[in-house]
């Protein structure tokens, strides 16, 4: 009786143990590129309003977050600069996000970090597509992601928001 209420305990410890980490890691380290670098950056936690800015530009890559990621895009403002625009879970951006593709102007509003692999990424709040001339909001005022619960319980959910198919493209 003893060794089977150990075993029970262990594989429930095991699942529970390998279940979380796999949450805690789904956006730990976002924004790899290919040599394995990592951004080191607090996706869900990280927003600081006080870096907060407004980046504007052409997209130069769009990143869909098939492998547990957020939803990058690549924008190249004016002067150059490539900042690296953090989106979404890609399951939210799916049913919440707008269509983005390569060479779309877009204006995001965001927390704006350099990862530790150097790159600039703006943790993104707001985000306008000026080509199709939509937008979404992802995060509240106080920068808590609306797939964590956000301003739901001050707007209901969604918060205006227009419902997307699969894939986050116009139906």
């Amino acid at each position: 009786m003893k060794s089977g209420r150990f075993f029970f305990t262990a594989v429930f410890l095991f699942v529970i143990h390998f279940s979380s980490v796999t949450n805690a890691l789904a956006f730990w380290g976002f924004g790899g590129d290919a040599s394995g670098e990592r951004s080191g950056l607090d996706f869900n936690g990280g927003y600081d309003r006080n870096t907060e800015t407004t980046v504007k530009g052409a997209v130069v890559s769009v990143e869909t977050g098939q492998s547990g990621g957020p939803v990058l895009f690549g924008v190249r403002q004016p002067g150059g600069e490539v900042v690296h625009v953090v989106a979404a879970p890609q399951w939210f951006w799916s049913d919440r996000g707008i269509d983005v593709n390569p060479d779309d102007m877009l204006e995001a509003t965001g927390s704006k970090a350099q990862g530790k692999d150097g790159k600039i990424y703006l943790i993104s709040r707001t985000i306008t597509n000026h080509t199709d001339k939509e937008s979404v909001t992802l995060r509240d005022e106080d920068g808590r992601p609306e797939w964590r619960g956000g301003s739901r319980g001050k707007h209901g959910a969604g918060a205006g928001q227009r419902r997307m198919g699969a894939g986050g493209r116009r139906r």
